[in-house]
């Protein structure tokens, strides 16, 4: 086990800039074999800007709440709120004035090939909220901050127990999963550019358009439009980042409106307005000194 002791980092705006107030938060990492533990305390109202993790995760809130955007959705998360978040999901969120504490788990794809998720996809976004995970976080929680010979065992175990009540939590409100639907998203995903209607994507999968609509919309969350546009968002977002290409190209490209693109454009330096002018149009009360000083050497003296 490998262990970094708490960090300071300042308080980031939605834009990514860092803001003047400079709130902290404190941060603890912890590597427990394949899994990679962040314990996070906040003390005051903060909000996290705009990013994104290469691996899945999952997030346990112990205490306080926070609002998060994630895609085109949003939610409220309180405690007890357990989180799954899918690779590469970007999300952003608004942290309560209260302060608060919660656990996130990096899952590399080797590790969560084991873990007890039943038949939840690492292609979708859930979350759950139980009195169970609570407890389960804040002792994942205390065994990031009090790290001894046997905290490996012990963090690896929890991180196991989270995983089952999360799989069941999710599963007993989510009716069994058509294999439909892990074969349209992957077919979403290879040809996201064309323009599907739900009938050829119903032909595909072999059931009624109605039917597909609202069963995909059930276990994927979004419906078959909107997740068609947030993977053309984020095809154009490594374009803007990985090219040279203007957003409207971009758009052009994937097929968006230049609109949703325009958040993943980096600001422009500021130009300097010019050389500091020098004169009398240096100071628009130059000339009005000038006048009065003259009028001063022509008064006589007392």
């Amino acid at each position: 086990m490998s262990f970094e002791s708490g960090t300071e980092i300042p308080y980031m705006a939605i834009n990514g800039a860092p803001s003047t107030m400079n709130k902290p938060i404190r941060k603890d990492y912890v590597a427990a074999g394949p899994l990679r533990l962040r314990r996070v305390v906040w003390h005051r109202r903060y909000q996290e800007g705009r990013h994104e993790h290469a691996e899945a995760r999952f997030v346990v809130l112990v205490a306080g709440e926070f609002r998060e955007r994630f895609g085109t959705r949003s939610r409220e998360c309180g405690p007890g709120t357990a989180i799954f978040r899918t690779p590469r999901e970007q999300h952003f969120g608004d942290y309560s004035s209260h302060g608060g504490l919660y656990v996130s788990v990096a899952i590399p794809s080797d590790a969560y090939a084991q873990m007890a998720l039943g038949d939840v996809s690492p292609e979708i976004a859930y979350d759950v909220r139980s009195a169970a995970l609570r407890l389960l976080g804040a002792r994942l929680a205390t065994e990031v901050a009090c790290l001894d010979q046997w905290s490996a065992l012990a963090i690896q175990g929890l991180v196991l127990e989270v995983a089952a009540e999360m799989g069941r939590r999710h599963h007993a409100r989510t009716p069994s999963k058509p294999p439909w639907i892990d074969d349209l998203c992957a077919l979403l995903r290879e040809d996201h550019r064309s323009t599907w209607s739900l009938t050829e994507l119903a032909a595909f999968t072999d059931v009624h358009p109605a039917h597909l609509g609202r069963i995909f919309r059930k276990h994927v969350g979004v419906g078959v439009g909107d997740f068609l546009r947030e993977l053309r968002v984020e095809e154009g977002r490594l374009l803007l980042e990985s090219t040279t290409r203007s957003v409207a190209e971009v758009a052009a490209a994937t097929g968006l409106r230049p609109e949703p693109l325009q958040s993943f454009v980096p600001p422009r330096p500021r130009r300097h307005a010019g050389p500091i002018p020098s004169g009398r149009n240096a100071d628009p009360c130059n000339g009005c000194r000038t006048v009065l000083a003259s009028r001063l050497k022509a008064t006589p003296s007392s």
